[in-house]
């Protein structure tokens, strides 16, 4: 009996949100990611970020609150320096799991609709190294600003673009890991559907 009467208050609760000009969405996005940190991106390149996650929409505010997943894996080479030319590079291979929360207040200006983000991540980052033991981990809090704009809306779907700057930077003592702090721009493409 108390879990029927806890699921009515649920639902009642998700219909009064509905009523009072709440909404939830769905979010969807694909990034390129470019790295400000030289040897990160000497060794891996672009990365492609993905983030699914949830939107709280207070639209008499225009503002959004998302939190979700976000993930990259990427693989590539060790620098070899002039002294070692003999050696051949070690494969490489680089993740990076976030759970992102981010604040993102709309101007409604008729179709084209712009916006400006902010928020914070924890992130899981590793690399792992091919044919040597050599495997580094760690766990730390960065931030993202950015902006863009929701240029397509039909139904309860919305596709948006953007732009964001984001910064990962590592205990300051772990100074041979500096090449896996990370700090650079996200171009991103995202999709979201309103589901109430």
């Amino acid at each position: 009996m108390k879990k029927i009467i806890i699921l009515i208050f649920f639902v009642g609760s998700c219909l009064v949100l509905r009523a009072d000009d709440f909404s939830l969405t769905f979010e969807f996005s694909q990034g390129i990611f470019k790295s400000n940190n030289n040897i990160f991106d000497r060794i891996y390149g672009h990365t492609y970020p993905t983030f699914v996650g949830m939107g709280f929409i207070a639209n008499k505010y225009n503002v959004k609150l998302t939190a979700g997943i976000g993930f990259f894996k990427k693989k590539g080479e060790s620098i070899i320096l002039p002294e070692n030319s003999g050696i051949s590079p070690d494969e490489l291979e680089f993740k990076n799991i976030s759970f992102p929360i981010n604040l993102i207040y709309t101007y409604k200006m008729g179709k084209l609709k712009p916006f400006l983000i902010g928020g914070f991540s924890i992130n899981r980052v590793s690399e792992k190294w091919a044919s040597v033991p050599i495997y580094h981990s760690y766990v730390e809090i960065g931030y993202a600003i950015g902006g863009g704009a929701d240029f397509y809306s039909k139904n309860n779907w919305s596709l948006s673009g953007g732009i964001t700057y984001s910064s990962i930077n590592l205990d300051k003592t772990q100074k041979y890991l500096d090449h896996l702090s990370l700090s650079g721009y996200n171009f991103f493409i995202q999709i979201s559907y309103k589901l109430f």
